[in-house]
């Protein structure tokens, strides 16, 4: 009797296990384990314990690439067109050598220049273009790397309009913004960025803070003598954020590679007091999402050596995914275990994207990587209310 009674509760929880679902989520591997690596006592495979899904720990399992997939790279500029940003534009110009020599010499790109102007602005959201004879994109198929060189130092420099109603120019966020949207994209990809099958890296400019930044808790801003930023914020800013601009560009990409980078102050030991220099607040967090390389340009030399670290990282990002986005929400950080064929490496996890990054030291062609965590515990409803 003993033995029947045992056999109708293995059958119903039986039952009730493949009635929950325990089907590993895609591209991933499902399996019961703990945050610390030891042995699970809940493990199915015990012979003691009967099924049993695991359901605050996950394991995903991705293969490298092999080869490269993208052999065509669209590079964005995203410039403040302030007058004091003058020397720093020019100095960008000059240090695109340094970028370039990072890329594989195979890689097919463009580069092109957007100014940080706000909806008052008709050159928000466009391509910008110096003169009429000028090319509205460099591109490596038809320009040597001196004309490229020459044609870049042409958008940058002055005369560069300015934008009086954004503080001169630094709306870089939502002149972004409105580059993604219907018609303006489509000139966009038209003229040779944003094209459907190439990687693209975005290059934030300034020396101040984007107008529509969210400063960090105990940050004060830098006055604005003019005015301006206020309104420029009111006006424009409303639904314009780093996490936003970000998904956007995300959406743009899909799976192809996204690079975000930035010429930006960000030490307030080393920047200039002067004028309304600042920490690039606003750009420093769209960089961040992308776990990208942000460029001090109060470090000397800083400009050349950072575009040739924005151009490495870049060429690295196309040959290998180093950005993994986590199936399931509301991940303990402190649980995260990355492994590449086996071995333990590094690891950086952005909970704005719920996504694990990897350095590219630790990227193998056709390697196996496998991401274990766990979720945050959830916190039980107080039986009192």
């Amino acid at each position: 009797m003993k033995n029947l009674i045992l056999s109708i509760y293995v059958i119903l929880g039986a039952a009730m296990l493949f009635g929950q679902g325990c089907a590993p989520v895609e591209f991933s591997t499902m399996k019961p384990f703990h945050a610390d690596g030891g042995p699970n006592p809940d493990d199915p495979k015990n012979p003691d314990n009967p099924p049993h899904c695991e359901p605050k720990c996950f394991e995903e399992t991705y293969r490298q690439r092999k080869n490269p997939e993208v052999n065509k790279l669209d590079i964005l500029f995203v410039t403040d067109t302030s007058g004091s940003l003058d020397v720093e534009r020019a100095a960008v110009a000059n240090s695109i050598t340094s970028f370039i020599s990072k890329l594989s010499t195979n890689l097919d790109y463009n580069i092109g220049v957007i100014l940080a102007h706000g909806s008052t602005s008709t050159r928000a959201g466009k391509l910008y273009q110096s003169s009429r004879g000028e090319a509205l994109v460099l591109k490596k198929s038809l320009l040597t790397v001196a004309q490229i060189q020459d044609g870049l130092k042409k958008k940058l420099t002055s005369p560069i309009p300015g934008d009086g109603n954004s503080d001169g120019g630094e709306e870089g966020l939502y002149s972004t913004a409105q580059a993604l949207k219907p018609g303006f994209k489509d000139d966009i990809i038209h003229a040779g960025i944003f094209r459907p099958d190439a990687a693209l890296a975005v290059i934030y400019v300034s020396d101040e803070n984007d107008i529509c930044a969210r400063y960090p808790t105990g940050v004060t801003r830098v006055p604005d003598n003019d005015n301006q930023e206020g309104p420029a914020f009111i006006r424009d800013c409303e639904d314009i954020t780093p996490t936003g601009v970000y998904a956007q560009l995300k959406t743009l990409k899909g799976d192809l590679p996204l690079i975000i980078g930035g010429v930006i102050y960000t030490n307030k030991d080393t920047m200039p007091v002067n004028g309304e220099n600042e920490i690039g607040y606003g750009y420093k967090e769209i960089i961040e999402l992308n776990n990208g390389v942000a460029v001090d340009m109060a470090v000397t030399g800083g400009i050349a050596n950072g575009l040739a670290a924005i151009g490495a990282k870049t060429n690295g990002t196309i040959k290998f995914q180093t950005e993994f986005q986590l199936q399931h929400t509301g991940v303990d950080a402190s649980t995260i275990k990355v492994y590449v064929n086996g071995n333990l490496v590094p690891h950086t996890f952005t909970a704005g994207t719920n996504s694990v990054h990897i350095e590219l030291a630790a990227c193998i062609p056709d390697s196996v990587i496998v991401i274990k965590y766990c979720l945050e515990d959830e916190e039980e409803d107080d039986p009192s209310l």
